[in-house]
C-alpha cells in the first residue's frame, strides 16, 4: 500500500514530524491514521491518538512562537497590508538585502530607494522602460 497523504510536515534542523491521512472520522472527532517522528537515532511510527496528540501541540508552539514574534518586533504596530506580496517590488528589495548583507554592509543601507510602480519610474534614464544593471541583475537600487 502506497504512503498516506501527509497533512501536515513539520521540520526542524534535524527532526522531522509527519502527520498522515486522510483524515478519519470516528464519533465526533477527526484522527489522522498515524504520523512519523524521524530525529537523530530514532524513527517512530505514531498511533491515530499520538499522531493527534502531536499535531496539536505542533500547531500550538507555531502560534506561541508566531505571537511572540509579532510582539517581539511590535507587528501590531504596523499598518494592515494584504497577504499578497508584489514579487515584482519584494524579491528585488529582498535581493538587494542580501547581497548587502553578503558585501558585510550594515542593513540601514540595504533599503531600497522607493518601490517604483514601474520599470520606466526605477530607470528613468534607461531607454524606453529599459532596466538600469542593478535592476537587470535584481538588487534594486541598494
Amino acid at each position: 500500500m502506497p504512503n498516506a497523504p501527509p497533512i501536515a510536515i513539520y521540520h526542524g534542523d534535524i527532526s522531522q514530524c509527519r502527520i498522515d491521512g486522510p483524515w478519519q472520522v470516528a464519533d465526533d472527532q477527526w484522527l489522522p491514521l498515524g504520523g512519523l517522528i524521524v530525529t537523530s537515532g530514532v524513527t517512530a511510527h505514531l498511533n491515530p491518538f499520538e499522531a493527534q496528540a502531536l499535531h496539536k501541540r505542533m500547531q500550538q508552539a507555531i502560534e506561541d512562537v508566531t505571537l511572540a514574534w509579532v510582539r517581539e518586533h511590535d507587528l501590531f504596530a504596523l499598518r494592515h497590508v494584504p497577504e499578497e506580496i508584489d514579487r515584482s517590488i519584494a524579491d528585488p528589495a529582498a535581493k538587494a538585502k542580501i547581497a548587502a548583507w553578503a558585501l558585510g554592509k550594515p542593513e540601514a543601507d540595504t533599503m531600497p530607494d522607493a518601490s517604483p510602480d514601474t520599470a520606466r519610474d526605477c530607470c528613468p534614464g534607461e531607454p524606453s522602460d529599459g532596466l538600469c544593471a542593478l535592476c537587470r541583475k535584481g538588487l534594486g537600487h541598494a
